[in-house]
């Protein structure tokens, strides 16, 4: 999926205010559905966004390539969260990457059997 269209998807029917301009974020589960529509959600509000993702790669990319064209800091962290030391770990590189702490966190996750 194109990041155009990701944006797109994430686009409202009237402008968001950017209430959350200079804001940054994590968002878990944030590579597809719910998770993906709230890490949209954050960024058309003005957030930079972490996407966190535990293994579908691509379709996280195609989250930050989404948020980027909005105009907004992004990147994707690939974390277990029932992992302690890779939920430290995507924490460490989010206060390095946005320099200073994440103001909002939202935890999407899932289990596919």
């Amino acid at each position: 999926m194109s990041a155009s269209v990701l944006a797109a998807e994430a686009a409202p029917s009237r402008p968001v205010p950017r209430l959350l301009k200079g804001q940054r974020a994590l968002v878990t589960g944030a590579s597809s559905g719910i998770g993906r529509a709230i890490a949209l959600a954050l960024g058309e509000a003005g957030a930079d966004v972490v996407v966190n993702y535990s293994s579908a790669e691509k379709p996280a990319q195609e989250t930050v390539s989404g948020l980027e064209a909005m105009g907004r800091k992004a990147f994707a962290f690939k974390a277990d969260v029932a992992d302690e030391t890779q939920v430290v770990a995507m924490f460490r590189r989010a206060r390095e990457e946005f320099r200073g702490r994440l103001k909002a966190l939202a935890l999407v996750v899932g289990r596919v059997k």
